[in-house]
């Protein structure tokens, strides 16, 4: 395996659950995260040393992940909004506008697009000028307030870990799930193996015997 100093680094995917679509990633320091920034950089050995270990743990060149990601605002970590102070308020030029709803995705928020629809990519949210908010239904947000919260996160529809991983050698080392035998059955008439559906629901095609209880 490769271990050089410019071998790619990688996450690591806990990919036991998601936070809403979030994917989630070992932390540094311990523990997991959905941030991407916060997410502890491995080397190719020792991500799929690791991932040999328990395959729930997956290993994501951090390349892929970075072009991927999109920048996201988790409510946990603004105000509320009446806690807003006025003067922030009045100092903003650009609003970002919630959801009507006060809709979620897990923690992130979803903001009004230009066009009226919702999305917790901030990249997509619209931006509002103070005097187009009485006509938007929805909470608004101070741009500066919004901005200086937001995290890069991988939406898990958004990657695909076969074209992640393009270099064949690499796909080689991951763990393959174990294949197991499909569950036979021998006629208690002939001994012939069947299938279950065969054994359960209809009689020995071979003898005739009905092995049904």
């Amino acid at each position: 395996m490769r271990n050089s100093p410019d071998a790619p680094s990688f996450h690591l995917q806990d990919s036991r659950g998601n936070v809403g679509d979030n994917l989630m990633w070992w932390a540094i320091g311990g523990g997991y995260t959905s941030d991407l920034s916060k997410a502890e950089p491995f080397s190719e050995f020792d991500a799929f040393k690791q991932h040999a270990s328990r395959e729930s743990d997956i290993p994501w060149p951090t390349g892929y992940l970075r072009d991927h990601a999109r920048p996201v605002v988790d409510m946990q970590y603004l105000p509320r909004h009446e806690e807003i102070p006025s003067e922030a308020i009045q100092a903003s030029g650009l609003f970002y506008v919630q959801d009507a709803n006060r809709r979620y995705i897990g923690n992130d928020i979803c903001f009004r697009t230009r066009d009226g629809s919702s999305t917790t990519n901030l990249g997509l949210a619209g931006l509002f000028r103070a005097d187009e908010l009485d006509g938007i239904p929805g909470v608004a947000w101070p741009r500066a307030l919004v901005e200086a919260q937001r995290r890069p996160a991988v939406a898990a529809g958004a990657v695909d870990h076969k074209k992640a991983l393009s270099d064949p050698w690499l796909r080689a080392l991951l763990v393959k799930p174990e294949r197991q035998a499909p569950e036979r059955y021998r006629c208690h008439g002939c001994g012939v193996f069947m299938t279950v559906g065969n054994y359960y629901g209809s009689a020995c095609q071979r003898c005739g015997k009905d092995n049904r209880p």
